[in-house]
């Protein structure tokens, strides 16, 4: 569905204690990520978390930093009040936002994902297309789905409906890892996985995600 070469691995890391991040954002490196997702979510203090240095020295090692402050209705923690700020303080630095479709208003940084999870019903034939016409001039577009592992040639049906070049697919749940891992060799752009502590049902260690794009990208380039 798409280019072996631009499926990244992006390691996912709740952002709690600061210090535990750095040590995770080097493991990611040290695994073979080409991004780390900073989950911003995960801060529970009502003052900004301190993720800038953090995101600064990840670019420095060759990584791409994806910012996220996930909404409660699509699997986040909280709504903080530093919301606006820290997306405005992640562009400025040139990271990627990672923005929920559904309630987007605007782009809040030059290079913005889109992204939809349903975790409560199967979205209907045409509803993605729908979502992501909406916002077409979103960098990417990552659609997750709660899925039971029989419903999975559904799912690619909707995946299908995502207008984006850069398109993003993961299902979530029990019993959905190997499906994950058959996304990510199938050429999704985004492929997240976990450094111990999972962000979502579902997530695959970072390190089975790594294997699993470089023998697709292996095979790519025999071809």
């Amino acid at each position: 569905m798409f280019g072996a070469d631009t499926m990244w691995a992006v390691a996912a890391i709740p952002f709690k204690n600061p210090n535990e991040v750095m040590k995770k954002v080097v493991e990611a490196k040290d695994l073979g990520a080409d991004a780390v997702e900073l989950r911003l979510d995960y801060w529970l203090e009502t003052s900004l978390p301190p993720f800038e240095r953090i995101a600064s020295r990840a670019k420095e090692m060759g990584l791409e930093v994806i910012v996220t402050v996930r909404n409660p209705a699509e699997g986040g923690e909280w709504v903080p009040p530093w919301r606006e700020e820290a997306y405005r303080r992640a562009n400025e630095l040139g990271l990627i936002c990672d923005v929920e479709a559904k309630i987007m208003k605007r782009m809040p940084c030059n290079r913005t994902i889109a992204s939809v999870h349903y975790f409560n019903y199967f979205p209907a034939p045409g509803d993605i297309r729908v979502l992501s016409e909406m916002v077409k001039d979103a960098w990417a577009f990552k659609l997750a789905v709660l899925i039971k592992p029989n419903e999975f040639p559904e799912f690619l049906k909707r995946v299908q409906e995502i207008i984006h070049e850069r398109k993003a697919f993961m299902p979530m749940g029990k019993d959905t890892e190997r499906l994950r891992l058959a996304c990510a060799a199938m050429g999704s752009f985004l492929n997240y996985g976990s450094l111990g502590e999972s962000t979502a049902p579902g997530q695959v260690p970072l390190k089975a995600l790594v294997r699993v794009l470089e023998v697709s990208r292996n095979l790519v380039s025999e071809q």
